[in-house]
């Protein structure tokens, strides 16, 4: 009987069987239909995302209020809510503002209520979006008790659901975006979510592009009130100039108007020729001697810089005789950095516009550098064409000098003025105030202006000149006086004590006095000395205890060192056994941190540290403690947190360093956190520091796991406290002591072996990269395997280690572009021995040796070193193979671009029998998607 017939009777035998598939397939068919409406869902979204992004990329600033409303509009009405809107941070991010709202029809605004409102008022909200969470509430009345304060708004303003996202701007959060529903509760996917983070990307770049825009229309407003200035200045040093030039002209005129009547009495009447050409050559010379007896330089030339006409002042000024001028092109005695300026003012020139100003420098034939000014005249022809320029200049050397040198004297006094830290005034005869500096307004603030008044009526409330003044003293004697006044405040109420020294203004020109210098000095401390003699005892006990505060500091990373654990931990204790509190004890370890000192030096890990520092003051509460307990290791004191809040907290931390690059522009790594948790009273404890040392207890077993993840007590197998010793439990403690020293010491191993493979990194950035991936796949596909945990640990560190023999090999065959020659691939073949070869002295690196060995065999035996086939590789080299390949298609080689995800996935199939055991093959097809 074959098989058709087998499975007919069966089908006949039992029809409850067909009933329970076709039930299967009903339901696979919704949850097709289902699946096919989200993703038409997600790519409509994708397209409206992209339609705003493009529609923002050429927008004006002026409106971009609009499109951020429509853009609200648009995605509120797409994902079916009542309501959307911006927030954005204020006052040094202490406040925050609805800036933008879009309502449905029927919603009623909120944006005219949620103005200037304190950050501290949203406790639960603000600790997510600080932490770049997004808020996410199904159902308002669901929301938690931290949440209470966000609850009661959302209940006022009748909100049923809602999601916020953080608004990001080069690294620092800016503000949320966020979206309610109020007529019905809506729930969002987390892959909307993730699209609604990347709208508020685009709006926060859009919003800070509008804020650079209007900053940059004041710049060009103040610019704009500078040039008119400068303008206005120009034409009245101009206004000379053209008078000389409109003289000029008129003689230019009239020069031209005889030469035409002279011109037409020759033809009409010959014999008045030689009357004519006297009357003109008479003309001719009265036009030269204006020209000559000028003191400005007047010249004519063509439109290529060639000189036609001089006059004897533009030959004394450069030495030369006429004859040597006339011809030549002026533009070599220009500097040439200068001569563009010269050529733009030039080209300036039209008949609307035929005359300008220039100033430009020159090298006289001494080689000395002068500073002309030149009115520039251009002369056209009658069909509006340039012919010649008539240029009238002056050497403005001495002024430009003399100019620049009293702005920078009076800059410089200026400053001297504004940065003596005593009292300045300037008193006229009549002690009226014509000047004062930054810090005698400072001290008569409320008795301002004070140019203008009389010193005793701004400086004391008096009507009357003050009796002794010293000021008078010096008008009467031309010499200077000191006398200590009373400093005055408002209504003339004594509010300290000032010494005074008056000084006589005396005119440098005629050597008269003409005024009073007042110099004064606050002695108000010096004569409260004795009063607060005591208040400097007390502030000297205050610095005492800031001294010993500053001895509980760790000074790299600003956070409290072990000295103020051992300090606190027994008074949180105590206090939280005394309220019936719970407490938590959070102890993190940065894996393999050696590496990273030995790959880029201890300056570079001194920045990781203090960066990571940084994070996790961050990220956790205020009332929260952290402190470094010694090298890469931190605890962190949760008050009133039990477990599982502890939990949720390490983990967030955890995600959170796993995303950071942490490093400088030069180098940038990525951290792994061994995280313990322990909390009081779900965890045992007699004291404080019973809390500490089962922390560290449970983070020795985290780092024996693989590290990168976070244990509690309820992860660990072992029942009971490690601090518990009784009476005959010494052999016992001791054996558990000698394991723990062991652990430490092979994982302080472990951590240099990984610091020696992570210089491969510097040899080939692949092989860097490639690590940790590589790790990644090998264990998920052992775990598929549900290989015992044993093993999986093993897999795991030689997936770590497996090219750590490229250290024997060269850069220039590592980094080769092109296909390598026989004799460099055979080089490329002794990696795997290399790298056996450097772990074999080490005792408990051993079992993982076979791995790294033969992780290039293959199925069918065609691999190296030994061409072993089929079960006779070990299962870790087999596992650790395809992670290795799988890793190296899907990544950019010096040789070719990276294959795409499912492109490298068919390889790896097509390989199954061949390249690939086909029970590994399955296992990571199980798996790929998950890892990535």
């Amino acid at each position: 009987m074959d098989n058709l017939e087998k499975n007919t009777i069966g089908i006949l035998r039992h029809p409850g069987a067909l009933r329970k598939d076709k039930q299967a397939l009903e339901k696979i068919k919704l949850r097709y239909i289902r699946n096919r409406r989200l993703v038409h869902h997600y790519l409509d979204f994708e397209k409206l995302i992209t339609g705003l992004s493009t529609k923002f990329i050429n927008l004006p600033a002026d409106k971009i209020d609009q499109g951020i409303n429509q853009a609200l509009k648009a995605i509120a009405e797409f994902s079916g809510v009542d309501r959307s809107y911006i927030f954005m941070l204020q006052d040094g991010r202490a406040k925050v503002s609805n800036i933008y709202e879009w309502c449905a029809e029927g919603t009623e605004p909120q944006i005219h209520k949620l103005q200037d409102l304190s950050v501290e008022d949203f406790p639960w909200i603000k600790s997510k979006i600080m932490g770049l969470e997004s808020v996410y509430v199904p159902r308002v009345s669901d929301m938690p008790q931290e949440a209470a304060a966000e609850k009661e708004i959302c209940l006022a303003g009748s909100v049923l659901s809602l999601v916020c996202v953080p608004m990001v701007y080069q690294g620092a959060v800016v503000g949320f975006m966020g979206f309610d529903a109020v007529k019905a509760e809506k729930s969002w996917t987390q892959e909307s979510i993730d699209l609604l983070k990347i709208v508020s990307e685009i709006l926060v770049n859009v919003i800070e592009s509008k804020k650079s825009a209007e900053e940059l229309q004041k710049y060009r407003s103040c610019l704009e009130e500078l040039v008119q200035e400068r303008t206005a200045a120009l034409e009245r040093e101009i206004a000379e100039r053209k008078r000389i030039e409109e003289e000029l002209r008129k003689y230019h005129d009239h020069l031209e108007e005889l030469a035409k009547e002279r011109t037409l009495e020759l033809e009409l009447e010959n014999e008045d020729r030689v009357k004519a050409e006297e009357a003109l050559r008479v003309s001719e010379a009265r036009y030269r001697a204006i020209i000559e007896d000028q003191v400005h330089f007047v010249c004519r030339w063509l439109p290529d810089g060639t000189l036609t006409f001089i006059n004897e002042a533009y030959c004394r000024y450069f030495g030369k005789k006429r004859d040597e001028l006339i011809n030549t092109s002026f533009m070599p005695m220009i500097p040439e950095e200068d001569r563009q300026i010269v050529k733009d003012s030039i080209a300036a020139l039209n008949r609307d516009n035929p005359a300008g100003t220039c100033e430009h420098r020159v090298i006289l034939p001494a080689g000395q550098v002068r500073w002309q000014q030149w009115t520039n005249r251009a002369i056209f022809d009658e069909q509006g064409k340039v012919v010649e320029f008539q240029s009238v200049g002056d050497d403005i050397t001495e002024r430009r000098f003399t100019r620049q040198a009293l702005e920078d004297s009076e800059r410089f006094l200026s400053n001297i003025f504004s940065s003596i830290q005593d009292g300045i005034s300037i008193l006229d005869t009549d002690l009226n105030i014509i000047r004062v500096n930054s810090v005698v307004e400072k001290w008569q603030a409320h008795a301002m202006p004070l140019v203008g008044k009389k010193c005793h009526k701004a400086y004391h409330s008096s009507d009357l000149p003050c009796a002794g003044c010293p000021s008078r003293q010096t008008l009467q004697t031309g010499n200077s006086a000191y006398a200590v006044i009373p400093k005055s405040g408002p209504g003339g109420k004594t509010v300290g004590w000032l010494e005074l020294y008056t000084f006589p203004l005396m005119d440098a020109d005629t050597g008269k006095l003409k005024g009073i210098i007042e110099y004064t000095h606050d002695i108000t401390g010096r004569k409260k000395s004795e009063e607060e003699k005591a208040a400097l005892d007390k502030e000297l006990m205050k610095s005492n205890k800031r001294l010993k505060q500053l001895t509980l500091m760790d000074p790299h990373t600003g956070l409290y060192n072990h000295r103020y654990l051992q300090e606190i931990i027994e008074a949180e204790f105590d206090r939280s056994r005394r309220y019936a509190q719970p407490l938590s004890v959070m102890m993190l370890d940065i894996d393999y941190f050696r590496s990273i000192n030995d790959v880029y030096g201890h300056k570079f890990g001194d920045l990781v540290l203090k960066q990571f520092a940084k994070i996790l003051k961050r990220m956790v509460r205020r009332y929260d403690t952290v402190i470094r307990y010694g090298g890469e290791e931190f605890v962190i004191l949760c008050s009133g947190t039990d477990r599982a809040n502890a939990l949720s907290l390490a983990k967030r931390i955890l995600d959170a360093i796993n995303l950071f690059d942490f490093g400088n522009k030069k180098h940038s790594v990525k951290l792994k956190l061994s995280i313990a948790v322990v909390s009081y009273n779900e965890d045992r404890a007699l004291k404080g520091i019973n809390l500490v040392e089962l922390a560290d207890q449970i983070l020795s077993r985290v780092k024996e796991s693989g590290g990168n993840r976070v244990y509690s007590s309820l992860d660990i197998k072992k029942a009971g406290p490690h601090y518990k010793i009784n009476k005959n439990g010494n052999i016992k403690f001791l054996n558990e002591k000698i394991e723990k020293l062991s652990r430490r010491a092979n994982q302080s191993l472990m951590e240099a072996i990984f610091a020696f493979a992570k210089t491969i990194e510097v040899k080939d950035h692949y092989t860097g990269e490639h690590v940790e991936r590589t790790v990644k796949y090998a264990t998920g596909i052992a775990r598929a395997m549900n290989l015992p945990e044993r093993d999986i640990e093993l897999i795991r560190q030689a997936a770590m280690l497996h090219d750590l023999g490229k250290i024997g090999i060269s850069e220039k065959i590592l980094l080769k572009k092109g296909k390598l020659t026989k004799q460099e691939f055979a080089e490329i073949r002794k990696h795997p021995q290399i790298g056996v070869d450097i772990i074999r002295p080490i005792h408990f690196l051993h079992p993982i040796i076979p791995i790294l060995l033969y992780h290039h065999e293959r199925w069918d035996g065609k691999g190296y070193p030994n061409s072993l086939k089929g079960t006779d590789i070990p299962v870790g080299a087999r596992i650790v193979a395809i992670a290795d390949v799988y890793q190296a298609l899907i990544s950019d080689r010096c040789y070719r671009k990276a294959y795409p995800q499912e492109k490298a996935i068919e390889i790896i199939r097509e390989e199954s029998g061949k390249l690939f055991d086909p029970e590994i093959v399955d296992a990571f097809l199980r798996i790929v998607h998950t890892v990535d």
